[in-house]
């Protein structure tokens, strides 16, 4: 107990100091550090952390979901050292820098075996996700099926919605019933639309495994580093990028794999059989929402 105490308290005191100190460390690592990403949303902050900064409630679900994955498989994922949001509601989020390209850049470089070696181990890493069984829906103890955060809390998608978060939902019948009236402005417009709307509901099952899913992998959000040109000489050393994730429907993976996997045909292949197979009734009403309303706000 008395380490424990002693532990949390010098994180405690570590993590202010390293907030007084931001401006100097960003401005540091501004001269010693290339940018990570384009929009400097994600950059190196010292040689062994990155500072990620997005919308206060992106953040605090990235920083839930990435160590409720750490604490309960071996998916390669970064340590969270520190997590806040300022008084404008910005969020930060400092966490474990990892060495290695993502497999967008190294995509072209690596032979066709190492790229299969890749997606299989992504595909493994879904197969973890749904062995990983769901806490009961704080404070209704006792109830399982739940759709939200790792913990329970509200989730956030960007097939869904790019300026909100919604739910928690105490089953999948809720989320159904709320994800089709989000189309609801398209259906009083148009009778035509509001009577197809009205089947996509009824032909939505409401009784989907409810399993833990990351909702963005994509090859920006896949870390490899790369010791040759044999199939074992590949390894994926991070699986980035976890604040879309949470309990979901079994089919939402495959359907956010699509939304998000871009024009690589031989990456949508492989993603196609190796990580998600089936669940194709699911990814037709998706793309038939999606016609329906446009891109989501």
């Amino acid at each position: 107990m008395t380490f424990l105490f002693l532990n949390n308290l010098w994180y405690l005191i570590l993590n202010s100091g390293r907030r007084l100190l931001l401006p100097y460390l960003l401005r540091r690592a501004k001269r010693l550090y290339p940018r990570i990403t384009t929009n400097g949303s994600v950059r190196r902050l010292t040689s062994k952390t990155v500072l990620k900064t997005s919308t206060h409630y992106s953040i605090a679900l990235e920083a839930e979901n990435t160590r409720f994955i750490c604490q309960n498989t071996t998916i390669p994922v970064p340590r969270v050292h520190d997590v806040w949001a300022d008084k404008n509601g910005d969020g930060y989020l400092i966490m474990d820098y990892v060495p290695g390209e993502t497999l967008a850049r190294a995509w072209k470089r690596i032979t066709p075996e190492q790229r299969r070696t890749v997606v299989r181990i992504l595909g493994g890493y879904v197969r973890q996700l749904r062995t990983i069984r769901q806490p009961p829906m704080p404070p209704r103890s006792g109830q399982s099926g739940w759709i939200g955060s790792a913990n329970g809390n509200k989730g956030y998608d960007m097939r869904i919605t790019l300026s909100k978060t919604w739910g928690p939902f105490p089953n999948e019948r809720e989320y159904n019933d709320w994800r089709i009236s989000t189309f609801s402005l398209f259906g009083d417009t148009s009778e035509k639309v509001g009577l197809r709307l009205r089947q996509i509901r009824k032909e939505m099952p409401d009784d989907h495994r409810i399993c833990f899913t990351h909702g963005d992998i994509n090859q920006r959000n896949v870390l490899v580093r790369v010791d040759g040109e044999g199939p074992e000489d590949i390894a994926v050393v991070g699986l980035l990028d976890w604040e879309q994730a949470g309990w979901r429907p079994e089919y939402w993976e495959k359907v956010k794999l699509f939304y998000v996997m871009g024009s690589n045909p031989e990456w949508c292949a492989l993603a196609r059989a190796e990580i998600e197979p089936g669940y194709e009734d699911e990814l037709r009403r998706e793309d038939e929402l999606s016609l329906i309303s446009g891109p989501p706000l």
